[in-house]
């Protein structure tokens, strides 16, 4: 905050050669019923710092797999 009480918009930082979150060869599975079914198979996705990533597809996709993975709520296969 400044004086005036108003926010200065922070400058963004260029990507690092690190990235921030990076996933290979992720793949992940359900048994539903008594069959297996492929929720990610052979997923790859490497994001750099300061990107901003949304995941869009239809229902059943895998985008809330995929969230789930990541922030360790389930494991993978």
């Amino acid at each position: 905050m400044t004086a005036t009480g108003l926010s200065v918009p922070r400058r963004r930082q260029p990507p690092t050669a690190q990235p921030r979150l990076e996933v290979r060869d992720l793949t992940a599975t359900y048994v539903e019923r008594g069959v297996r079914l492929m929720a990610l198979a052979d997923l790859s996705l490497s994001v750099a710092a300061g990107e901003f990533v949304a995941l869009i597809g239809p229902s059943g996709s895998g985008k809330s797999t995929l969230h789930d993975l990541v922030a360790g709520l389930i494991a993978p296969d």
